[in-house]
């Protein structure tokens, strides 16, 4: 291999399409199993890589470090030169990439960093030359963290009186990572101080420590950013080019960042019963190229039963609560689009679920045109207005787009959604 990522497990890496991007086509992926680890290294049949989990710190014993990856202690990126292999580390300089970008600022601030590993080494060295005002990492077992960062002090969660008055949020652990979309490492009611919340985590785009963010109006940012600008970095390294990205550069890098983000972002297809979602979903997604997910046809597979039949069998609140849970693992999902059922953005939970990694379009069709069959709770005139006066406020709140759908043609909002991807 010319250029590449070596790990142990690199399942659905993003690396190859970012370096793709950046002009890079000879970069590919390299599983290495521990046992062959040292042989690959001494080989050095390679003129630079990148490394991800568990080799970070293992493969600092085959290389010449710079002073970054001695302070932080692993290494994410290793050049080969004529003397030697040369190790750099290009994460931080992506985690300063993905706060700027977002307009945070660390100097002069009481910031607490979760997690104690390599990221989080990572985090302390940033915001240490950012020259923040009070570092804190806390960690569920402080007795065993060791960083080796003079004034950064390793602190407990019990310790709330400690972080109380915190200003930035520095999320370093996996926590709300897919697939376990919905967990949530700290309340952000326990830092009533917090201005910005930043979360390494890139699937889901929001996890639910952003969407805490994004409700209370703090300034956020997931991980995406930071895997595309390390990822700029190393190439940088590679090729021997300028470390400061100019304009050009920076556009690269944002126009990878749209690219990524449009490849796994679902489009979910909110509006009341029988405004046609299930047909201009199943339509938008032969033309994108993605999936189709209706959830009340998964709720049907599941249940075996159709969601109008277990509504009139169980009641309504019964029905919401098992349609919650297929609402939640659907929109785990990423490059989908999704036909969700009129009263499922009844539930916070199902909002918050369809917005970690959806566009949400609201399907607007006039209420005479509705289809009404087998559809127990829209069956009358005063039960359809009735439910179209509580969901529409909702409908238009969550909504990104909002587009009408015509009567005798609903490809024509197909198109109309398709102008934006």
């Amino acid at each position: 291999m010319e250029y590449g990522l070596i790990g142990e497990k690199l399942g659905h890496s993003f690396s190859v399409k970012i370096h793709q991007c950046f002009g890079n086509d000879s970069y590919c992926l390299r599983e290495i199993p521990r046992e062959e680890l040292d042989s690959f290294m001494k080989a050095a049949d390679f003129e630079g890589l990148n490394v991800t989990i568990p080799y970070k710190q293992a493969v600092m014993d085959y290389c010449h470090m710079d002073e970054v990856c001695s302070r932080i202690g692993s290494v994410n990126t290793i050049v080969k030169e004529d003397d030697g292999l040369y190790a750099y580390n290009t994460d931080y300089l992506g985690f300063l990439y993905m706060t700027g970008r977002a307009g945070i600022s660390f100097k002069g601030k009481k910031a607490v960093i979760l997690g104690n590993g390599g990221t989080a080494k990572t985090a302390v060295y940033a915001l240490q030359k950012e020259e923040a005002g009070e570092i804190i990492l806390l960690s569920r077992r402080p007795e065993e963290t060791r960083l080796g960062f003079p004034g950064c002090r390793v602190i407990s969660y019990q310790d709330k009186d400690e972080f109380k008055d915190v200003e930035i949020i520095v999320n370093t652990t996996p926590v709300g990572m897919y697939p376990n979309n919905g967990a949530s490492p700290v309340s952000l009611n326990d830092f009533p101080k917090a201005e910005s919340v930043v979360d390494v985590v890139y699937n889901p785009m929001r996890t639910a420590l952003l969407l805490q963010a994004e409700e209370k109006g703090l300034k956020y940012t997931d991980g995406l950013p930071m895997l595309v600008a390390q990822a700029w970095y190393a190439e940088a390294l590679f090729f021997h080019k300028n470390m400061e990205p100019d304009d050009n550069d920076i556009s690269d890098m944002e126009k990878t960042i749209e690219i990524l983000r449009k490849s796994v972002s679902n489009i979910c297809l909110v509006g009341m019963p029988g405004c046609g979602k299930s047909t201009v979903g199943s339509e938008l997604a032969k033309r994108l190229g993605f999936a189709f997910i209706d959830t009340d046809e998964e709720f049907l597979r599941i249940h075996e039963m159709k969601a109008g039949d277990y509504i009139t069998t169980y009641g309504e609140e019964a029905f919401r609560i098992k349609e919650a849970e297929v609402v939640a693992e659907v929109c785990k999902k990423t490059g989908v689009v999704i036909a969700t059922g009129g009263g499922s953005i009844l539930r916070k939970e199902n909002r918050q679920a369809m917005h970690q990694n959806g566009i949400i379009v609201f399907l607007q069709r006039d209420m005479e045109l509705l289809e009404r069959s087998g559809r127990p709770l829209s069956a009358s005139d005063e039960a359809l207005k009735r439910l179209y006066e509580v969901r529409k406020p909702i409908y238009e709140s969550m909504a990104d787009l909002r587009i009408k759908v015509s009567e005798g043609n609903p490809y024509r909002a197909v198109e109309e959604i398709q102008r934006f991807f």
